[in-house]
């Protein structure tokens, strides 16, 4: 899939819903959870951005849970459902999301933010996307790669479920992280 490098922040073209309301979603290897701007939010943050309308999604449902999330840069609150995601070629049914109904401040108003997409480590009780794409067998791999085209080249890219070896030369060392850690490693020298 391909997604837009801007700033160091990744932004992709993400559905949601039955048929698929379309956004560009923010990946965030630093967060866990999935959520979107929605018809819910009052913020002025939401203004100038499309809405997700669960009412126009055939799949969508909820038991109105709120969420509320502190970000370095920001904040959101809202509550969760659950809906069908749609990532390039790859469905995920029976995604948790977070539907914003306020969003203070003005760092979520940015022309490519939509929403956001974690893809950060967590404990098998969280279950982010990629844990749902592994469960529902919907990815060769368990794993995700990203590509960064230098400064503003296009070409950038996201591969869910393997790595894209045209991007690379030589063999890939794995290294484990460290327990609950957004991705962190651990160094002895």
């Amino acid at each position: 899939m391909d997604f837009t490098l801007v700033q160091m922040a990744y932004f992709g073209k993400v559905g949601i819903g039955t048929p698929p309301q379309y956004f560009y979603l923010h990946f965030d290897t630093g967060s866990s959870t999935l959520w979107v701007n929605s018809v819910y939010c009052n913020s002025d943050a939401c203004n100038s951005h499309p809405l997700f309308n669960p009412s126009q999604s055939s799949t969508f449902t909820s038991n109105q849970q709120p969420f509320s999330i502190k970000y370095g840069t920001g904040s959101v609150q809202g509550f969760l459902g659950s809906d069908t995601i749609t990532i390039g070629q790859l469905t995920v049914t029976n995604q948790k999301i977070g539907l914003s109904t306020s969003e203070p401040g003005d760092h979520f108003a940015r022309p490519l933010h939509d929403g956001l997409m974690g893809l950060a480590f967590r404990p098998p009780t969280y279950q982010t996307i990629v844990d749902n794409m592994i469960q529902e067998g919907v990815i060769e791999e368990p794993i995700f790669a990203f590509y960064l085209s230098r400064d503003s080249e296009s070409g950038s890219e996201v591969v869910f479920g393997g790595v894209d070896p045209s991007h690379y030369e030589g063999q890939i060392n794995w290294v484990p992280v460290q327990q609950n850690s957004h991705w962190q490693l651990v160094f002895e020298g």
